[in-house]
């Protein structure tokens, strides 16, 4: 549940920077180049902070989806169990993989300009 909070707070960032946008030019002293970089890397990382938020709670929703779903069709299928035990121990492995790759992404956009 914690790291949806990370998911609230990381959108509800972005909602801000792109309600103040040129406003801020004045912070890094008028250069529009800096200014954008800036923000290219830190919407970057704010998405990435999203995508981390979400993927744990999004693979624990499901995984209670089919096992209530399984409960309540009272027929025990073979692969129904591991699928949901998959589900709840991926879900925190993925989210760590794209917060890797989020921030490798985002370094490599504050390099490569």
């Amino acid at each position: 549940m914690r790291v949806t909070w990370l998911a609230a707070v990381c959108a509800l960032l972005i909602v801000v920077l792109l309600a103040l946008g040129e406003r801020t030019l004045p912070l890094f002293g008028g250069d529009a180049e800096l200014a954008a970089r800036v923000y290219r890397t830190t919407f970057m990382l704010l998405i990435t902070g999203v995508a981390v938020g979400l993927i744990p709670a999004m693979h624990t929703g499901l995984a209670t989806f089919l096992d209530r779903r399984i409960a309540a069709s009272g027929t025990e299928h073979a692969r129904a169990r591991p699928t949901v035990g998959f589900l709840r121990a991926a879900g925190p492995w993925l989210a760590a993989m794209v917060g890797v790759g989020g921030l490798g992404l985002t370094v490599s956009i504050w390099l490569a300009e």
